[in-house]
């Protein structure tokens, strides 16, 4: 019987890891300035409670990524700040 749950039990986290993985990233050019300035409006309009500082004296900056996957990486930086 524990042997039969043991298993059972390693299926179940077995298909909750591959219904977690991340899609494959799709690259593409982006301007990561850009996208950072963007985001910090965003949360800033999200929670008026916490005050977000964006300074750089770079303008533009060409980056090659997967958008909606950088995005989910700086957000959730953002809220572990």
């Amino acid at each position: 019987t524990i042997q039969r749950h043991t298993k059972d039990i390693q299926k179940i986290v077995t298909e909750f890891a591959d219904f977690a993985k991340m899609p494959s990233p799709i690259f593409e050019s982006c301007n990561i300035i850009n996208v950072l300035k963007e985001l910090v409006e965003s949360r800033q309009i999200i929670n008026d409670k916490i005050t977000y500082h964006y300074s750089s004296n770079i303008s533009e900056l060409e980056f090659v990524c997967d958008i909606t996957q950088i995005h989910q990486v700086i957000i959730n930086l953002f809220k572990n700040a």
